[in-house]
């Protein structure tokens, strides 16, 4: 290192809280960039700035992190939904292009389902709204938010390269976009009054 430059070192998180969300988000990225299989406790500590002794103490294991990290951007989700967010702007969220690719990885990974959400804030939150303002069954309300999480998902893994497979010009892949936004709003799933 030359003379009179120092390695300047990141700030060790101290206390419980700023522990827990460094290692949460720390976790996201890690579990973004290499999956599940990829990550091991080590890199996602060092990422963290923190021992990798301290995701057992406050995690128990790597897949409890995983629940963690996932929790922590559906609530987040949840929370830009609940602001009604378009179909355009909560693609474009940070929060919900990782949760995707996340669960994208875990699916491809080939993981275990119980390392998959069982529940998601999204469907709390919309599938009541959706069947009380159409009528519908608790069940059918919960159906409408799957096939807009289906559709959404889809296009969110997928649209880029469906746009460009299908030849579309950058105009044409926008009015794409738009496309799926209405069909989303026709099943009824808009996320205003929520």
């Amino acid at each position: 290192m030359p003379q009179g430059k120092r390695k300047i070192t990141p700030r060790r998180p101290s206390g419980r809280e700023a522990i827990v969300d460094s290692l949460v988000l720390a976790a996201t990225e890690e579990f973004a960039a290499v999956g599940f299989r990829g990550a091991s406790i080590r890199s996602i500590a060092r990422r963290a700035n923190v021992n990798h002794g301290m995701i057992s103490r406050y995690f128990g294991s790597k897949g409890q992190l995983l629940h963690a990290a996932l929790s922590a951007l559906a609530e987040e989700n949840a929370k830009h939904l609940r602001a009604n967010d378009d179909f355009a702007t909560y693609l474009s969220r940070r929060s919900f292009q990782l949760e995707t690719q996340i669960v994208g990885r875990l699916i491809l990974e080939g993981v275990e389902p119980t390392l998959l959400p069982t529940s998601l804030p999204v469907y709390d939150l919309l599938g009541p709204a959706i069947a009380g303002r159409h009528g519908l069954s608790a069940e059918e309300g919960r159906i409408a938010v799957a096939a807009r999480s289906a559709l959404t998902l889809g296009w969110a893994l997928f649209g880029v390269w469906i746009g460009s497979a299908s030849g579309l010009s950058p105009d044409g892949q926008q009015r794409l976009q738009a496309s799926i936004g209405e069909h989303i709003r026709r099943l009824g799933v808009e996320t205003g009054g929520c």
